[in-house]
């Protein structure tokens, strides 16, 4: 009997402590790491190239969703984003921004600035979170160099016309970073891989971003644009020597439309065949239109003044542009190609105006 009842003492006790192990009040594992808790933060850097860090105050359970900037976006894949999660390391480069995440902090760098205002964003994630780093850093406009480009005119308006204006400098050897038309910057020299990197030797730049043309030529630039049919436009050609930084501000004029007499150029596209020949397109008669300009692919030619004042007054024009003669003979309008023995398909543009109205001759011509 007292067998029985110390078995029986010896289960009780047995399952008291069981009970005592499973208790849910309880927790399993005191060491267990609380949730990450991400903030968004903001980094102001001046012009120079700089570096700042970040703490995130756990090395594990976050890691970068993606990196932006104006221009350009980089996502880590998602191998790379188990990695973080687990801890490990990762480093990218977007465009002037350099990132390293090493365990609980994430390191910033940024490039010298020698355009305007810049940001950019870095995204983090945890399971169930998000974060943004939200990075500015300020512009830099004028340098701390003395002025050696010496621009004749920091401030350009373009009539709606398109007509070209032209800014002459004193200094040599500067270059072009940037052009920003209607407030997007549309080129950048850091990735261009033409000819016009080499302007500050040679003198020499040719691009057209959207309706914007801007060309150089011995140090002198030239600017012109599409005809306005709508608002105003704005653009900013950003030009650098040395450590010396300055802006030509611009705008151009819209132009109206109301007040000119109808063209009615027919047709509006042609097509040339590839062994070359002459399309003809008809306007109203005693009309007084004159040829404005002429694009051949990339590259714009302006009639001169003399020009577009005897075609209005004697309603002829003749001109070869490349391998496009454009030909005015009272109301019709001549375009002839030569063969297109270039591998590859040509385009041509002819813009006539008459008053404030306006009609545009499109062309194309295949290769042989």
């Amino acid at each position: 009997m007292k067998k029985l009842i110390f078995m029986l003492m010896a289960v009780i006790c047995f399952t008291a402590c069981s009970n005592d192990d499973n208790d849910p009040q309880k927790p399993i594992n005191p060491e267990q790491p609380k949730a990450v808790e991400l903030n968004d933060t903001t980094l102001t850097f001046e012009l120079n190239a700089d570096t700042a860090t970040v703490n995130i105050g756990s090395s594990e359970g976050w890691w970068i969703e993606e990196i932006t900037t104006e221009e350009d976006t980089l996502k880590p894949t998602a191998e790379e984003k188990q990695l973080m999660a687990g801890g490990g390391a990762y480093e990218a480069r977007c465009q002037w921004v350099s990132v390293k995440r090493n365990g609980s902090s994430i390191e910033v760098a940024v490039d010298d600035n020698v355009y305007k205002e810049r940001t950019f964003k870095i995204i983090l994630a945890t399971a169930d979170s998000t974060a943004t780093i939200t990075g500015v850093q300020e512009e830099m406009i004028t340098g701390w160099w003395d002025d050696i480009i010496g621009l004749s005119t920091k401030t350009v308006t373009l009539n709606g016309a398109g007509d070209p204006a032209t800014v002459t400098t004193e200094g040599k050897h500067w270059w072009i970073t940037s052009i920003e038309v209607d407030g997007e910057t549309l080129y950048n020299s850091y990735y261009d891989n033409t000819e016009n990197r080499n302007m500050y030797q040679t003198g020499k730049f040719n691009k057209k971003c959207d309706w914007l043309n801007v060309s150089v030529d011995d140090w002198t630039l030239n600017i012109s644009a599409d005809m306005n049919y709508g608002a105003g436009r704005t653009f900013k050609i950003y030009l650098q020597a040395g450590d010396y930084h300055d802006c030509i501000d611009g705008t151009q004029e819209e132009l109206m439309t109301g007040g000119g007499t109808p063209i009615n150029l027919k047709p509006k596209q042609v097509t040339i065949p590839a062994e070359g020949g002459t399309q003809t397109c008809t306007t109203d008669k005693d009309i007084a239109w004159i040829i404005h300009c002429t694009y051949i692919n990339d590259n714009i030619y302006y009639a001169t003044l003399d020009e577009k004042e005897n075609c209005a007054d004697t309603g002829k024009f003749e001109k070869t542009y490349e391998w496009l003669t454009v030909k005015r003979d009272g109301e019709n309008l001549y375009v002839t190609a030569q063969p297109n023995n270039t591998g590859k398909e040509r385009t041509f543009k002819v813009v006539i105006t008459a008053g404030d109205a306006g009609d545009t001759l499109y062309g194309t011509q295949p290769a042989q």
